[in-house]
């Protein structure tokens, strides 16, 4: 008996240690004969943290309403199932998984309940933050997927486009050089001469085109595009573009029907031309380039704040899936080697960009053989038709002025450029000078007082055009300066008119541009 006696005791401060110590809120409750629940004790850690059960009182004595109610409940259904239950509820702020077991008497009947809760508030928050991590990273790592699906598409685009873009530049060029040799020959006919030209011409436009492309792309990627203003009569305009394209209708037997829009009063706006016109021309161009019978049609509607222009082909049509991918670079509707269209596939990522810095978008609709119709707005911005000067053809005023010999001097350092110069002035009576860079253009300028007007070349060694250009100017500032540089952005542009540069014509040269710009300021007065 004493040794039982012991063993009881030791095993009750046993569990007394325990009680009193563990970190879980312990709690025994007596199940009164009336059903209610009587807390008999709690261990000193639900005292102190939560201070919810009170020995000595009824649960709805110790709780509000709402908070004893959901106990009870609990309590209830672990007497009724008469088996340990385990729940998890919010009480105060806290997160508790319980465990209610019910204690038994020698006739079976459940006359108290132990709760066992423990405080899960930090490990609830811990996974909740675990399974919000994890959420980001699976979302990451989609991301990361994507990302390396459209690198991987992107390269593949790029490579597909560099491969094309090599053959549309070899292309030309192998017909300029050919023909070029070809016209070497001594015994080749004049007909053929005169081929053979034109085709060297074309190629020559045509490589000038793809260049044209991949730098306005670069500069669009970078943001040096620019919008420059100017009034436009888009009537003209558009008949311009009608008399371009109308050789290439008759070519190809193919319809090109213009819908003129008669309120001329209206059609005088002001927008950046240049891009206006790029933008067109790149329609007109690929609808007949896809169009090989049938016709194609352009024009323009003025709707309230916005200009509507379009141009409709029966061509091959473009298929529901590619209609927005052809607006994107290095994309094409044709990506393998034995494309029966050529191009270098940039022309409507040009136009969109265009159309975008302009203030208006693009959109298409299209059928597989029945043909497309694109459609493109810009902002009508009205102005004024008296503010438009006349537009007069050219002619050269040397041929009003035969007795007034003029000297130019040429500031240019390659020597094909400078015979292109000479040759292009080989008509007149001009008495043509020439400087290999900007120091040697100055002292020219010093040592020659008759000269009447500059041609200066930007880029040059020893000194630049622009430095040459602010030094003659500083003790001949009435001396006409033309820049001429294979520069051709608007910020170059700029600059060579901040230096003191008169005016600008880029290379390759117009040669009715280059001729009126040297009229205008040799017989300006």
């Amino acid at each position: 008996l004493m040794k039982a006696k012991i063993k009881a005791e030791l095993s009750e401060e046993k569990y007394k240690q325990l009680f009193d110590n563990t970190l879980d809120h312990i709690f025994i409750l007596e199940v009164t004969s009336d059903k209610r629940f009587k807390v008999l004790e709690v261990n000193p850690i639900q005292a102190k943290e939560s201070g919810m059960l009170i020995p000595g009182y009824y649960v709805e004595d110790c709780l509000d309403q709402e908070t004893a109610g959901i106990l009870i409940r609990n309590y209830r259904r672990c007497v009724e199932e008469r088996t340990a239950l385990i729940y998890e509820r919010e009480f105060y702020g806290q997160i508790f998984l319980t465990h209610l077991l019910p204690v038994r008497d020698n006739n079976g009947t459940i006359y108290r309940i132990i709760g066992i809760a423990h405080n899960i508030t930090k490990e609830r928050a811990l996974t909740e933050e675990l399974v919000q991590k994890n959420e980001t990273l699976i979302h990451l790592n989609a991301d990361l997927l994507a990302a390396k699906k459209r690198a991987e598409e992107s390269d593949q685009l790029k490579t597909a486009f560099l491969q094309n873009i090599s053959h549309e530049i070899r292309t030309p060029i192998n017909s300029i050089i050919g023909f070029s040799n070809l016209l070497n020959e001594p015994d080749i006919s004049s007909e053929k001469r005169t081929g053979f030209i034109d085709i060297i011409q074309n190629s020559s436009h045509q490589l000038l085109t793809i260049i044209s492309d991949i730098l306005s792309i670069a500069f669009i990627e970078t943001g040096q595009e620019k919008i420059i203003e100017s009034e436009i009569d888009l009537n003209e305009l558009m008949s311009q573009l009608y008399d371009r394209f109308l050789q290439t209708a008759n070519t190809k037997q193919i319809s090109l029907r213009y819908v003129p829009n008669k309120t001329v009063k209206e059609a005088i706006i002001l927008s950046d031309r240049n891009k206006l016109i790029d933008v067109l021309s790149n329609l007109l161009g690929n609808a007949f380039k896809f169009t090989k019978d049938g016709y194609v049609t352009f024009g323009y509607l003025i709707k309230n704040k916005d200009i509507e222009f379009y141009v409709e082909d029966t061509g091959i049509g473009i298929a529901a899936d590619m209609q927005e991918e052809i607006f994107k670079r290095f994309r094409q509707v044709e990506q393998s080697s034995s494309r029966a269209y050529g191009g270098a596939g940039l022309g409507l990522s040009i136009s969109k960009s265009y159309i975008e810095l302009l203030g208006g978008h693009i959109w298409l609709s299209s059928e597989l053989g029945k043909g497309s119709s694109f459609y493109f707005t810009i902002p009508y911005k009205k102005a004024m038709p008296e503010a438009i000067p006349e537009t007069m053809p050219f002619q050269l005023a040397q041929e009003q002025h035969p007795n007034e010999a003029k000297t130019i001097l040429v500031a240019e350092d390659e020597d094909s450029n400078f015979l292109l110069i000479k040759e292009l002035l080989s008509n007149t009576s001009f008495n043509i000078l020439r400087a290999i860079n900007g120091q040697e253009a100055i002292d020219v300028c010093k040592t020659t007082p008759s000269i009447d007007i500059v041609l200066m070349d930007i880029k040059m060694p020893v000194m630049d055009g622009y430095e040459a250009t602010r030094q003659i100017k500083a003790f001949l500032p009435n001396l006409p300066i033309i820049a001429q540089t294979a520069y051709f952005l608007e910020s170059d542009k700029n600059k060579a008119f901040e230096s003191g540069c008169n005016d600008f014509v880029s290379k390759p040269f117009n040669k009715n541009i280059f001729l009126s710009k040297i009229n205008t300021y040799l017989w300006s007065a």
